[in-house]
């Protein structure tokens, strides 16, 4: 996806080792509450430690405007991983597409809330659902990636507030 859509602005939500962070050509932004970086980033790049939600809560958040491609990898539950996709629809610019890891779980004990096993996907497989269920207006397409999937979203509107309206219900 670097390689084909070369983002000018890139924002990674869950940046662990910092493999696909690395793979940013343009400004990238990674979030991470506990980074554990084993590879060298671009001088363009930049890692904040903090969870997604307080950093969209703080005064960094409009370091993630407009991005070009945003890659949703924190939290492995479904609450976090919707609430890392409205924060990223608010900020999105006309083109940005989200990508989200870990919708294909292969088995049960790698979707369960709680991490069992060494390959966890959690419950983040909801959002393609719920995104089918509460935003048909958008592009939706799930990939069968190894290990785990991945779910690309275009057509964001950071007008629109579905989301934000039926969260708690959700």
């Amino acid at each position: 996806l670097h390689a084909t859509l070369a983002p000018a602005r890139y924002v990674e939500i869950g940046v662990r080792h910092g493999r696909s962070l690395a793979l940013a050509r343009g400004a990238a932004l990674g979030v991470d509450p506990a980074p554990e970086l084993a590879v060298a980033l671009p001088d363009t790049t930049r890692v904040l430690t903090a969870s997604s939600d307080d950093f969209f809560a703080g005064p960094d958040a409009a370091l993630a405007d407009a991005p070009d491609l945003a890659f949703i990898d924190g939290m492995h539950l479904f609450e976090y991983a919707l609430r890392d996709f409205m924060h990223i629809e608010r900020r999105a610019g006309a083109s940005t597409v989200v990508v989200v890891d870990d919708i294909l779980p292969s088995h049960p004990a790698q979707a369960a809330r709680a991490r069992r096993t060494r390959v966890w996907t959690g419950d983040v497989w909801k959002l393609q659902a719920c995104l089918a269920e509460h935003r048909p207006d958008l592009f939706v397409l799930a990939l069968d990636t190894a290990p785990t999937g991945l779910l690309l979203v275009a057509g964001l509107d950071p007008a629109n507030r579905v989301l934000w309206q039926r969260y708690n219900p959700i």
